[in-house]
Order: C-alpha cells, then structure tokens, then sequence
C-alpha cells in the first residue's frame, strides 16, 4: 500500500488498524477514528488492501462509501481495482449500491 501511494504521488496522513477485532464488527475503534478524521477532512482519499478488511457488510461498505463520495473523499482498494476517483470506480459503486437496494426491496 506503501508503495502505491509513493507511485500515485500521494502522502500518508494516518493508518487505522483495528488490532485483534473481528472486520465483521460494525463499532471498531479505529474504523470510528477513521470516520471522524474524515468528517473533519483530514484527507482526500481512503486505501484499502481489500474491501472486506475495511468492513465486512454490503451494507456498510455501501453506506461508509455513501458518506466519503459526501465529504468529496476518494476510495480506493487495491484488490478489487475500486477507485472511486475514475469512471470506472463510480460505476462499480453504482452496482453495489443497486445490489443492495434491491435487497432491501425484497426484504
């Protein structure tokens, strides 16, 4: 992750890691800090390695990234190639985003 962000020219602001927490825990304590921080606009951009060691639900994943595209903050995750800066990052939150409101019509 390091050398992706020295490649894309971005600097590091912050690491959250939840140690010894399960992801599938909604209340984390450096998930917390991490939205505060981004509520206050401490950075520009969100990297993660995976999706689900950022959260672990469809839903929270949907609603994390709802808020971050609100506060103008990019996300990024190297493994599922998501960046939320291209065109292409867009439309794959687009899809997860209908994915999970078409579950919630049919509950």
């Amino acid at each position: 992750m390091r050398e992706y962000c020295s490649a894309r020219g971005l600097e590091i602001v912050g690491e959250y890691v939840d140690i010894g927490i399960s992801g599938a825990k909604e209340s984390r304590p450096e998930l917390e800090k991490l939205m505060v921080d981004a509520r206050r606009r401490r950075f520009d951009a969100v990297l993660v390695a995976r999706c689900d060691r950022f959260v672990r639900g469809v839903r929270h994943l949907v609603m994390a990234l709802d808020e971050f595209n609100s506060l103008g903050i990019n996300f990024i995750s190297l493994s599922e190639a998501i960046d939320s800066s291209t065109p292409m990052g867009k439309m794959v939150f687009t899809v997860i985003a209908a994915v999970v409101e078409l579950e919630r019509s049919l509950i």
